[in-house]
């Protein structure tokens, strides 16, 4: 390796053995480094909701409503990221306003990050499709996941309303080992059958996905209602 480089192996031979080590030339890293700058799935949740609205200035009671989180929890979260560094806090009259800093060295690599998740949310939503799409009236998901406030071991929940139940619940058995394998997410399904959807309204599972559900494939469950009534 170069001089200029901060690594460099060299050989050494203590009492006749032949050795191997590193030596490490000084370096001038930030002093907030990735794991300071996002230390908790707070700030996480937080940096990306700034990254990917750059231009954009939020209080803290805003974010807090759009992420699903409290206010207090938003704003110990704002203030970590705005010691590092990677946020810009300022005053506007009586409220506290704040703004992802561009010119941070992470801002790039976090845009890149999460860019990345979007790309990989579609890819999910195709691979649902692909295999549901063929059988399945309407494919709803509801819970944390539509609601935007899913932990890290969170299911996808997902409403299936089908012709074919048999044809889809062996479909839904494919899609939950692919879903696991590629992305480690688990999936939790609820499969019913057209006819049966008015006698379960009732039911918890029909209650979300109506209150709070996003369409992945097919028509909504109220077309389903109506074509049914």
């Amino acid at each position: 390796m170069d001089k200029g480089d901060s690594l460099k192996w060299t050989e050494t031979c203590p009492y006749d053995r032949k050795g191997v080590h590193m030596d490490e030339f000084p370096t001038i890293t930030p002093p907030s480094g990735i794991d300071v700058v996002l230390g908790s799935t707070a700030r996480i949740r937080v940096s990306r909701l700034l990254v990917e609205l750059p231009d954009k200035e939020f209080t803290g009671r805003e974010m807090a409503r759009l992420l699903g989180m409290s206010h207090s929890t938003v704003l110990d979260a704002l203030r970590g990221l705005a010691e590092g560094g990677l946020v810009n806090e300022r005053v506007l009259g009586r409220a506290h306003v704040f703004r992802v800093n561009r010119e941070h060295y992470l801002f790039e690599t976090f845009a890149t990050l999460f860019g990345s998740e979007r790309t990989k949310a579609g890819e999910i939503r195709d691979l649902i499709r692909s295999f549901l799409g063929a059988t399945a009236v309407s494919v709803i998901l509801f819970g944390s996941r539509a609601k935007r406030t899913a932990g890290k071991g969170s299911d996808v929940d997902l409403l299936v309303v089908s012709g074919d139940v048999v044809a889809t619940e062996a479909a839904v058995a494919h899609l939950r080992v692919q879903l696991g394998r590629r992305y480690g997410l688990a999936l939790d399904a609820k499969v019913l059958a057209t006819a049966q959807l008015k006698s379960k309204l009732g039911a918890p599972f029909v209650k979300a996905a109506l209150a709070e559900g996003r369409v992945i494939a097919g028509v909504s469950l109220e077309k389903v209602r109506a074509r049914a009534a």
